[in-house]
């Protein structure tokens, strides 16, 4: 796919095994969201090539993409793109220069680079060549050293089953609430299956927002005590701003009899 001088929102599309690249962007401002970007070659940028650019890359998948040369998942230069809340996994590069795997900033290329997975690429993660992107709230194997703050983790993303496509997070996982909604606007933002964000208390890292069952409030997949001491330490009556805004299960800004009900409701004891 080229993108010249455009702004188009390229969403929910299956862009694989393409030579040559999955998609070009020269001079454009696309939004590219909720789409699996996988399998694609390249001698730069194999999933996304982003030149001269203010790229929305939000919610995706790019996966097993490899470069001969450097940038597998994402090549951005002289663009200030937006890369967040993606799972960025298996993507390698062969280059013997600057490297990098997964996202390559280079001449100006100041991307924001929030709210990520990095998991089993080769190589580096993030190159930045005369560029200063700003990283935040992502997950890594291992955190680079130079983004060993800004709340970057290091863990093991448990994604179900990414050698065999499934790229979900489950609730043991340790991307769930750990993003941060202030890199970005969240309001009408979608993940890869086109749920909304936020499901709970703070929007999960990479492409996939674990569904959450309302009551249930320690995410661990059932409705239980636990929960109820949760939800009794953040009730406050009506028309009293909650200190628990997952416990306002109806969204009227409290946390009151009504949203009891709706707890009651789910309840399922220990599963």
């Amino acid at each position: 796919m080229l993108i010249y001088e455009a702004s188009p929102t390229v969403r929910f599309c299956r862009i694989e095994n393409n030579q040559g690249g999955g998609i070009e962007c020269w001079s454009g401002s696309p939004t590219i969201e909720s789409c699996l970007i996988r399998n694609n070659t390249a001698g730069y940028g194999a999933g996304v090539y982003s030149v001269d650019s203010a790229a929305i890359i939000r919610s995706n998948v790019l996966a097993e993409n490899h470069a001969s040369e450097e940038g597998a998942a994402i090549y951005s230069g002289f663009s200030q793109d937006w890369i967040i809340n993606n799972t960025i996994v298996a993507n390698t590069a062969d280059g013997d220069g600057l490297g990098g795997a997964a996202i390559l900033c280079i001449l100006d290329g100041d991307a924001g680079i929030f709210n990520n997975i990095f998991h089993q690429n080769t190589d580096y993660d993030i190159v930045a060549f005369d560029a200063f992107p700003a990283v935040a709230c992502n997950l890594f194997d291992d955190v680079p050293s130079e983004y060993d703050s800004c709340g970057n983790i290091a863990g093991d993303p448990q994604l179900v089953d990414w050698p065999g496509g499934d790229y979900h997070i489950p609730y043991s996982s340790p991307c769930l609430n750990a993003g941060s909604p202030a890199y970005g606007p969240m309001e009408g933002v979608i993940d890869l299956d086109g749920q909304v964000r936020v499901m709970g208390a703070r929007v999960d890292m990479g492409a996939d927002e674990v569904y959450v069952i309302p009551g249930d409030l320690d995410a661990d997949g059932d409705v239980d005590l636990d929960d109820y001491s949760a939800f009794v330490a953040a009730m406050n009556g009506p028309n009293q701003a909650s200190g628990n805004a997952v416990a306002d299960f109806d969204g009227d800004n409290d946390c009151d009899l009504a949203d009891f009900a709706m707890f009651g409701a789910n309840f399922t004891g220990p599963l």
